[in-house]
């Protein structure tokens, strides 16, 4: 399980390095469970357009954004590392700051995962997540 960690390295290559890693660690069979901070996501492309060292300061982004990449490219990086994707989309429909700063009951936030059906839903998606199984 990779949760958000893989996309706090500064460049794609690193990211590449670390998922060829982990197949090589995997057992035959096992599955990995990745998510990287979705930049289809207009809140997160902003986020990741705007200086650091701003954004640290006030709070809003307390941790080093680095390298992520979207849906397709996800899928290749998974397949050219050896991983047969079972599954791929978007997570977290509710933009993190809205959750955090509103702090909405938790069935609306469930309720905003339908989202996640929806033919826009990297768009919608704070994360792409993948399911992937090594052969």
């Amino acid at each position: 399980m990779s949760n958000s960690t893989l996309d706090h390295f500064p460049a794609l290559a690193e990211v590449e390095t670390a998922v060829r890693e982990l197949h090589r660690v995997l057992a035959p069979g096992g599955l990995l469970v990745l998510t990287l901070d979705n930049p289809w996501n207009p809140l997160v492309a902003l986020r990741n357009a705007l200086p650091f060292g701003p954004l640290a300061r006030i709070g809003l982004v307390p941790y080093y954004v680095g390298a992520t990449c979207g849906p397709r490219r996800l899928r290749r990086l998974l397949g050219e590392a050896g991983f047969l994707v079972e599954e791929l989309g978007a997570v977290l429909h509710v933009p993190r700051v809205a959750a955090r700063a509103l702090r909405p009951p938790l069935r609306l936030l469930v309720a905003a995962e339908r989202l996640g059906r929806w033919p826009t839903r990297y768009l919608t998606g704070q994360f792409v997540a993948a399911r992937a199984r090594r052969p």
